[in-house]
């Protein structure tokens, strides 16, 4: 794909993933809008993003699609979510909400804004190995997962 003035949204932009998913995509000429909870991420700055990012929570259905009609983009990476293993076997219910509340809202405020005349072409998700249960490589979209845990059931 052709980035030069695409207008991509990244959420958890403020993550390990996040932050330099947005600084390549921003190197490449697209307009990057990352959202995050978190208004000061090391990780964004250690990128070497000098913007604000849009503080936003995905579990804010609200806000999320304020976020989403105000980026106007044509490409969403969902990257935000609960992303520690052992913290979420101690609050399954949290890792539960985020992974896939959270989820379910970033596609449909993306739903909306493209029902409502935006130009979206595509929303990438993230997830994890933990959602297949598998460590054999390579994965195949024929794999029945087989998580072994709450966090690789939220993930999936």
């Amino acid at each position: 794909m052709q980035w030069a003035d695409q207008r991509v949204l990244v959420t958890g932009s403020g993550g390990f993933l996040g932050a330099p998913l947005a600084r390549r995509l921003k190197d490449r000429g697209a307009v990057v809008v990352g959202l995050d909870v978190a208004p000061s991420s090391p990780c964004w700055r250690v990128w070497g993003h000098d913007e604000p990012m849009v503080v936003g929570d995905v579990l804010d259905f609200a806000s999320l699609s304020t976020a989403v009609e105000t980026a106007r983009p044509t490409v969403v990476y969902h990257l935000s979510g609960f992303s520690h293993i052992q913290p979420a076997q101690k609050n399954p219910l949290l890792a539960w909400d985020l992974n896939v509340r959270g989820t379910w809202n970033v596609m449909e405020a993306c739903r909306r804004y493209r029902d409502g005349g935006g130009h979206l072409k595509a929303v990438v998700l993230a997830s994890s190995n933990h959602a297949t249960g598998s460590r054999r490589l390579p994965w195949k979209e024929s794999d029945c997962p087989r998580p072994s845990d709450i966090y690789g059931g939220s993930k999936l």
